[in-house]
């Protein structure tokens, strides 16, 4: 999709280049990757800057958009299909608590895994306008995990949370409830009666 994107960019008469690496998942424009879905982050440059050449960059918001979703639209069985395998294989992963199964919560990069992306970095003279140095490098991957945690297979959540009616229906009541009687896994709350949801 991205590749699609960046030719019709081009084609367009716009400059592209990808973000320099990969988005980590605590960061609010990465939320939507871990619900298993196709995500996309399109930034267009300039804040301050920005404000002298609102129409390029509206049109180049357009541009980026309308790519993504018509590529969406022309691969919509494709896409659903990989969507639907890796929600199986997030769910299949969840019935089983394994030690070995790491979520990654923040990753840095150390520059030994390269990507088949590149990225450009082309410096103008103030003077003239003329090229001064233009370079292209591979990106590397985020590969190396700084935050982690075994991946959960239940939430403990006490029964008189609030919007715990709403909590539920969001989990599709996948739910078991318990009282302070029964055994529960570490880490559980001493609540009298509690709900626990799958996630």
């Amino acid at each position: 999709m991205a590749k699609r994107a960046f030719s019709d960019a081009t084609n367009a008469g716009l400059r592209v280049n990808h973000y320099g690496t990969t988005v980590n998942n605590p960061i609010g424009r990465a939320y939507f990757g871990l619900f298993n879905a196709v995500s996309f982050l399109i930034e267009t440059r300039g804040i301050g800057a920005g404000r002298q050449n609102f129409e390029r960059r509206v049109f180049s918001q357009e541009v980026a958009a309308t790519s993504y979703i018509t590529y969406a639209a022309e691969h919509a069985d494709e896409i659903m299909k990989a969507v639907a395998a890796a929600r199986a294989d997030v769910v299949a992963k969840g019935k089983t608590y394994e030690e070995s199964d790491v979520l990654a919560l923040y990753q840095t990069k150390s520059g030994k895994t390269l990507t088949d992306y590149t990225a450009a970095t082309v410096q103008y003279s103030v003077a003239d306008g003329s090229e001064k140095v233009s370079k292209a490098y591979p990106l590397s991957l985020n590969d190396t995990l700084t935050r982690s945690r075994v991946r959960p297979t239940a939430y403990v959540i006490p029964a008189d949370t609030a919007n715990i009616e709403k909590i539920l229906y969001i989990m599709d009541n996948q739910a078991l409830s318990t009282t302070s009687s029964t055994p529960v896994p570490p880490q559980a709350s001493s609540s009298t009666t509690m709900s626990a949801t799958t996630w």
